[in-house]
């Protein structure tokens, strides 16, 4: 499972600078590595989902890790 935060963390590092990387200057080559890890993002979620299946603690927490990860890349 530990791979598996440190990969959705990575992609959201990767979405973040994309979206700055726009806001800054406008530019619209800036949103590939947003789009790129934006389409990836929910197969992570799913992936560290299934490792858990069995632990209904997990399954809580990465619940709320969904929603807070759908929350931000909401807000671009």
């Amino acid at each position: 499972m530990h791979i598996g935060l440190e990969r959705l963390l990575s992609l959201l590092r990767d979405a973040e600078t994309g979206q700055r990387g726009y806001l800054i200057t406008g530019r619209e080559e800036y949103l590939a590595p947003y789009v790129d890890a934006t389409s990836e993002v929910d197969t992570q979620l799913i992936e560290l989902a299934s490792l858990e299946d069995d632990d209904r603690l997990q399954q809580r927490t990465l619940a709320a890790l969904r929603e807070t990860t759908e929350r931000k890349l909401r807000r671009t």
